[in-house]
This record gives structure tokens, C-alpha cells and sequence, in this order.
């Protein structure tokens, strides 16, 4: 049957207006596929998917731009794993670490990540690192204080188990002192007790290893190590440090000393030091190279082989180019024995000589047990337990020692300003 014009005209309308429809659903499911595409490129660019769009602001510049420093400091050729997940930014060089290393041996980074705090080693007091971590590479990047040398010192002692089985000798003082000034400042507790017996094989604290010490450290070092000594609490070594000044230099060499190598308050604290040493050891390890009336309390008449006549004695001029006055010179713990040759000679007899040796001998003790007196220190047992402080975690409460220990660095830092 032949179809109507109009109908005909109808039914070409209606294929026209679903072929636009098809075309129509084509073009916006493209649409749809290409915006798709552009959105996953885009956040793939996006470490944080559910992050919001943040709009670069100046502290957002800021930032990518720290990140960019980041990437061109160099990295340590020591301590750079490949699989660690901590950054940390010593003197402008990248070391890339293990944290949980870290967290076995100290609780300063342990709230890193979840509340970017870090302690920053001063009792109780943490700091907020940034607003967000920066990061590289995905591991959070940290700066921290100390010295490119004293954390790869530490970090060799963290990864290295026989790190303080090694041999010890005078030229390790300086890496030994590295170690410890970073330990303390960062509260590695079991590293820090660990480097301070290292350092007291070179630095004596009895009178046995002070007279049986034979690698003595370079007085320059020691010199150089006194502000860190009372920085990062080890006054344990301080009497010796200062012994060793005045008996190297006179008290008229020791002014002039250069302000590089001791500074104007502990020139002054081994000067007074020096005339209290003087006076000490006239009282107890050469109490017999004194005057008469000393010399009675020495030498007991009953020891006396020749009865009183070594008492009434006087000692000899011994002639400083071959031995020193004790009178004169400070040498608290030198030996009686380079006496004894000259004194047998003047006739002093055998009772008086040994009388001398033993008198000598209780008197170095004691000497000893006077050293950090003279310099205005506290005596050892004080000193030791302000220095144990630091060898664990604070207490709330204030000890006696912690207080001795805090007033000790103030005054030390205010002094030296």
C-alpha cells in the first residue's frame, strides 16, 4: 500500500531525531571517558588521594621549595639504606635510616609520624616539627642538630654490634666526645653510658688509672672538650681536664693562653684552681717535704732508726734540673721516690725514708679524694651522679643531682657568653 506523504515524512523525522540521539550519547560517553582519564592522570600527581586541592599559597611555595633544597643536598656515603623510612638532614647531607632502629634505643622519634612532634632532647620538652611533614621520596626528612661526624658516629654504633669492642687509644677522644654529645642530645640512654666508659679509659677518674695511664689524651683536645663536658654532663672528667692545664702550664702561661683554646672563665677557674693545689698537696701527699713541725707528724719518733735526729734534720736544696719543689711547682701525684736517692744521701735513715714512702702514699689518696674541691667542682660522688642523670629517662620530680647538674650548665653557658 502506497504511504502518505505526510507519514512518510514523519517517519524520516523520527529515524533523523534517534540517529542525533545515538550521536548525542556517543560524544558525552567520550566526554565522560576522557575526563575520566584526565582526572587519574592528575591524581596520580596527588600523594594523598583524599587530600582536599590545596591552592599554591606562599607557605605551600615555601615548602615545595624546601623539598627541592632536599633533593640536591648530597647523600651520605655510610648511612643511606635504600629500604629506610626516616630522613635525617645533618650539615646540608641526607642520611636515610631505619626508624625502628631508632625507636629501639631512644623515644625522641617515636611520635613522629602520628603527631609530628619530635623531642628535641631537653627533659620533657618536644617540639612540633612542621605543620606537615615534609617528605622525600615518601620518608619523612628531619632536621637535627650535632654534626655530620658525630651521627654517622652514632649511627655506626647503632648498626655495627662491635662497635665499642674496638681498641682504644688517645686519637679516638674526638669521635668518642662526638658520639657522646649526640647521644645525650638526643637520649640514646644505653649509647651514652656506653661512650662514657669508653672516654673514662682515657680520661682517669681514680688515682689507680690516673697513675696507670699511659696514653694520655692531647691537651689541646682536652682544652677544646671542656664546654661539651659541661654541655652534655660529664663534669666526672673535668677535675682531670684541669690538673692536666696547670700542671702543663704555669700560672703565668696561663693567661696568656689563646681564647680558642680556654676561654676567660675556665682560665680563671684553672688559675684559683691552681693555688688551691698548691696548697693541698703541702698538706697530704708531700706533707713530709715541709717544715719540722710538719715533719713530726710524718715521721713518728718510734720509726726513727737514729732517734731523733732525722726529725730535727732539715731537707736538702734540691736543684729543680733534676727534680722539682713541690713547694714550688704543682705535682700532687708525683712520686716521693725520686727523693728518696737524695734524701738517703743527707743521711736520713731507713725507719724516716719508709715513714716518708707511707706518708706519701696515704697522702696521694687523699689528694685525689681533695681534686674537685680544689677546683670548685663538688666532690666525686657528686659528680657522678649528676652525670648518671642523663643515663635515663627524667623524672618528673627534680633530685638533688638534677638540680646540681642544671644550675652547673647555666652558670657555665652564662660565663662563657
Amino acid at each position: 500500500m502506497p504511504v502518505a506523504p505526510e507519514k512518510r515524512s514523519m517517519a524520516a523525522s523520527d529515524i533523523s531525531l534517534a540517529s542525533d540521539q545515538v550521536s548525542f550519547k556517543k560524544r558525552r560517553t567520550d566526554n565522560d571517558e576522557c575526563t575520566s582519564s584526565d582526572s587519574e592522570n592528575v591524581k596520580s600527581h596527588i600523594r594523598d588521594f583524599s587530600a582536599p586541592f590545596i591552592k599554591d599559597e606562599p607557605d605551600n611555595l615555601e615548602r615545595r621549595a624546601r623539598l627541592s633544597i632536599f633533593s640536591t643536598y648530597p647523600r651520605s656515603e655510610q648511612h643511606w639504606n635504600e629500604d629506610g623510612n626516616l630522613v635525617l638532614c645533618a650539615e646540608k647531607t641526607l642520611l636515610c635510616v631505619h626508624r625502628g632502629v631508632l625507636k629501639r634505643h631512644t623515644t625522641v622519634f617515636c611520635y613522629l609520624e602520628e603527631h609530628n612532634v619530635l623531642d628535641d632532647g631537653h627533659a620533657g620538652v618536644q617540639t612540633v616539627v612542621t605543620a606537615e611533614l615534609e617528605r622525600l621520596h615518601g620518608n619523612p626528612v628531619v632536621r637535627v642538630k650535632g654534626t655530620l661526624k658525630a651521627w654517622e658516629e652514632l649511627l655506626d654504633a647503632l648498626y655495627q654490634p662491635y662497635y665499642f669492642l674496638k681498641p682504644i687509644n688517645s686519637s679516638d677522644f674526638r669521635r668518642l666526645k662526638d658520639l657522646l654529645s649526640t647521644a645525650t642530645l638526643y637520649r640514646f640512654y644505653g649509647v651514652r653510658k656506653q661512650a662514657l666508659s669508653s672516654l673514662n679509659k682515657l680520661i682517669p677518674t681514680t688515682l689507680d688509672a690516673y697513675l696507670k695511664n699511659s696514653s694520655p689524651v692531647a691537651l689541646h683536645d682536652l682544652c677544646a672538650a671542656i664546654p661539651d663536658l659541661y654541655r652534655y654532663n660529664a663534669p666526672l672528667f673535668l677535675p682531670f681536664v684541669y690538673l692536666s692545664i696547670i700542671s702543663k702550664h704555669s700560672h703565668l702561661d696561663i693567661p696568656g693562653l689563646p681564647s680558642h683554646l680556654l676561654s676567660f672563665r675556665d682560665k680563671c677557674h684553672a688559675l684559683s684552681g691552681a693555688m688551691e693545689v698548691l696548697h693541698q698537696q703541702q698538706e697530704t701527699s708531700f706533707k713530709f717535704f715541709m717544715d719540722q713541725r710538719a715533719r713530726k707528724s710524718v715521721i713518728p719518733a718510734s720509726a726513727c732508726s737514729c732517734g731523733i735526729t732525722c726529725l730535727q734534720r732539715a731537707l736538702p736544696n734540691m736543684s729543680p734540673s733534676t727534680t722539682y719543689d713541690p713547694i714550688t711547682y704543682i705535682m700532687p701525684f708525683v712520686s716521693c721516690e725520686v727523693y728518696i736517692d737524695d734524701l738517703r744521701k743527707h743521711f736520713f735513715c731507713a725507719g724516716a725514708l719508709q715513714a716518708m714512702r707511707q706518708s706519701h702514699t696515704a697522702g696521694r689518696e687523699d689528694m685525689w679524694e681533695r681534686l674537685p674541691r680544689c677546683f670548685d667542682l663538688g666532690t666525686w660522688d657528686e659528680l657522678k651522679e649528676e652525670q648518671e642523670v642523663d643515663n635515663q629517662a627524667p623524672t618528673p620530680i627534680a633530685t638533688n643531682a638534677s638540680s646540681r647538674r642544671d644550675r652547673r650548665v647555666r652558670e657555665y653557658q652564662e660565663a662563657t657568653r
